[in-house]
């Protein structure tokens, strides 16, 4: 008989906090907060639209003087850097919203993401060779608010035991 007290006990501990949760979870679904405003969604244009024409000429330019970089021969285990100074060439804001790279062993950095036009900036790069050997060729894609949304650079050489 005290196994049944000790059941009957334990099943009603359970149903509780589970219905609580429950309870929790309906109050939760029915949050009608608005979200803040972005304070780039202002500088975000989108330059197509099935409205009207494209519009390329309003808008922010990311352009590199230099996309490629080939840094000849070195030896594994060597780390590579490079700076690829890039510019806004167009007529609105530029905003860099993500940097990223085609592997791990590669870090991208931006040291401003917004430029006024006309303004610039660099983008370094640095490249681990640890365990690379051969030809090796690294991509490092930004994202912008730019047509298009991306825009590619990469480094290029041989790595040598």
């Amino acid at each position: 008989m005290r196994f049944l007290k000790d059941f009957y006990f334990c099943t009603m501990n359970w149903k509780y906090p589970i219905l609580f949760i429950l309870f929790l979870f309906c109050l939760a679904c029915k949050n009608t907060s608005k979200l803040d405003i972005n304070q780039y969604d202002a500088l975000v244009r989108n330059p197509m639209s099935a409205e009207k024409a494209m519009d390329t000429i309003n808008i922010a330019k990311l352009y590199f003087p230099e996309s490629k970089f080939d840094f000849g021969f070195v030896t594994q285990g060597d780390s590579i850097v490079h700076e690829f100074p890039f510019y806004n060439r167009g007529k609105a804001t530029l905003l860099i919203t993500n940097v990223s790279s085609s592997c791990g062993c590669t870090i991208p950095k931006v040291y401003k993401d917004k430029l006024e036009p006309g303004d610039s900036s660099i983008l370094k790069v640095v490249f681990n060779t640890k365990d690379k050997v051969s030809y090796q060729e690294k991509k490092i894609t930004i994202f912008a608010n730019t047509f298009p949304s991306e825009t590619e650079v990469s480094l290029s050489g041989y790595v040598r035991q």
